[in-house]
């Protein structure tokens, strides 16, 4: 059952092995998470127009592509081709970024490129060509794009390259023990919010962290408690808050948290259903896939919600449920 943003007392220290970012096609699909009996009310229009951009799988449910759809929930468009699996899409100054898995029976399948192409889709370009995994691509104020690099034996790095795809540039390197993935860029261009992964004191962490576009100032933002993980953290249109998704080792429920820059003012959004990919709205409200309601898409999330910053009034943004939705991203208007 949803409950209004309680706080969470403390900071927790979290246990997590390295991320496993396995392309759509390698997705669990059992449908042993919870839902609710009845669906969740409609929303009303928003009071201000922007548009949503999420990764999700096309109609043959064999392909994952990206997708744009207005601030009501209607007029759902592919953006990209719906014949490869496209994820973590990003739209800024007018550019459309997202990762494309290679091919799904090649032995290229577990790897991911960076493409390019305007916000409607079209003039798309492949600015990167690694047999390694790349993802989440962010653009930095300076026009350089951010993205994390993920290689044969899980060692996962954080990385800068040119609008054009030259001029890569490390700015977080990762070992065995240690790495981070999952970069945002800030509002402001100047910062960037991502996951570090660990070992303390003989357990995994996975904690959210910021830093500097330059890798300076690296801060840890939560200290979660054993077989916790965190990941995909997202800014705040001004900059002040974060949010991002928590699940246990113990628990099929995944769920959304939001504090503030500083890591104060933890605050549990979501309880109880496996909610995920949020995201802040120009009015200052949260978005993000669940899949809570009855008629959801086995093993997928089902539809995009919409609640208040502090967990309620929680309605459903999409009439049909949709194929599976992954990660959400906003464009304001």
């Amino acid at each position: 059952m949803m409950r209004t943003g309680s706080n969470v007392s403390g900071n927790e220290s979290s246990a997590a092995a390295p991320p496993h970012l396995a392309p759509p096609w390698e997705e669990n699909q059992n449908d042993d998470h919870p839902a609710q009996t009845t669906r969740t009310p409609l929303c009303v229009g928003p009071s201000v127009s922007y548009r949503i951009l999420f990764s999700g799988w096309a109609p043959d449910l064999e392909h994952y592509a990206i997708y744009s759809m207005e601030s009501d929930g209607t007029t759902i468009q592919a953006l990209s081709d719906e014949l490869h699996f496209d994820t973590t899409p990003n739209l800024t100054n007018g550019r459309l970024l997202f990762a494309r898995f290679g091919p799904e029976n090649s032995p290229l399948k577990w790897n991911s490129n960076i493409y390019s192409a305007l916000a409607n889709g079209s003039e798309l370009t492949q600015l990167t060509n690694r047999d390694i995994r790349l993802g989440s691509p962010s653009v930095l104020g300076n026009g350089r794009i951010v993205y994390h690099e993920l290689s044969a034996n899980s060692i996962s790095s954080i990385h800068s390259m040119a609008s054009d795809g030259t001029s890569p540039t490390p700015i977080i390197m990762g070992t065995l023990q240690t790495g981070a993935f999952q970069p945002r860029v800030s509002p402001d261009g100047n910062r960037i919010a991502y996951i570090h992964y660990g070992i303390e004191e003989n357990k995994s962490t996975n904690e959210v962290y910021i830093m500097q576009s330059t890798g300076a100032n690296k801060t840890r933002l939560t200290f979660s408690t054993e077989n916790v993980l965190n990941f995909a953290p997202v800014w705040s249109l001004d900059g002040e808050r974060i949010l991002f998704t928590r699940s246990t080792g113990d628990s099929i429920e995944s769920v959304i948290y939001s504090m503030n820059v500083n890591g104060s003012n933890l605050r549990k959004m979501t309880d109880g259903f496996v909610d995920s990919g949020p995201a802040f709205t120009p009015d200052g409200k949260i978005i993000f896939a669940s899949s809570r309601d009855p008629d959801h898409i086995q093993g997928n999330h089902g539809s995009i919600f919409r609640m208040d910053s502090d967990g309620s009034n929680v309605c459903r943004l999409t009439d049909q449920t949709l194929p599976g939705v992954g990660e959400l991203f906003v464009v304001p208007e």
